[in-house]
């Protein structure tokens, strides 16, 4: 089963959304990606895409980082955590920044939100900042498609936003986990294209 009649993506009531593109996540050095060579392959592909994509749209379209960040004794990780487990994404480190690459193609017009759980709703203002840009569709990219991506994406439809994931700009850790959690959201929750399927009608030329 597949939910088909889906709602018309409108340029201007659009925003990019993405979500923890961190050096603890995935760069040289981070704490999740050591001893995880694919993964941190996978995520520099994800990059390389998505740093080209921000280039061409976000001029038009507002962007949003999410970032996860946690106190220096992960108080505020929450029960199961594996940040707390490898010290990682503290507040103020290296780890805890975005990509400065990406940061650099989306601008200074960037919006960030941080955050402490999987679903970038929970706890933030991310929903109260898009109500106010009056966006209706959110385009998500970031790590990891299976994890904080998903739970955003499902959460984003639990408030009647439309999500659609970046089937090329996203990573997980493994291929499998990937093309499961995109089957799922294109099945049930949103829609899953790529960022060649977006661009055009973020540009303005294309209806989806």
């Amino acid at each position: 089963m597949r939910i088909e009649n889906k709602p018309e993506i409108r340029a201007d009531r659009t925003a990019i959304l993405v979500v923890d593109m961190q050096n603890d996540f995935v760069s040289e050095g981070g704490k999740f990606v050591e001893n995880n060579p694919a993964f941190y392959e996978a995520a520099q592909s994800a990059i390389s895409r998505l740093e080209r994509f921000l280039q061409s749209v976000s001029s038009l379209v507002p962007v949003v980082f999410t970032k996860t960040v946690y106190h220096s004794d992960h108080q505020d990780a929450g029960l199961l955590s594996l940040s707390r487990e490898l010290k990682a994404l503290l507040r103020g480190s290296w780890g805890a920044e975005i990509v400065e690459a990406l940061t650099q193609s989306a601008g200074e017009g960037c919006y960030v939100i941080e955050k402490q759980r999987y679903n970038a709703f929970y706890n933030t203002n991310l929903e109260l900042l898009l109500r106010n840009l009056g966006i209706q569709s959110v385009v998500v990219g970031g790590v990891a498609t299976d994890i904080c991506v998903e739970s955003t994406a499902r959460a984003a439809r639990d408030l009647d936003l439309y999500p659609i994931v970046l089937s090329d700009c996203t990573a997980a850790y493994s291929d499998a986990s990937h093309n499961a959690s995109l089957d799922t959201l294109d099945r049930y929750f949103g829609s899953v294209r790529s960022s060649e399927e977006i661009l055009p009608l973020l540009q303005g030329s294309a209806v989806l």
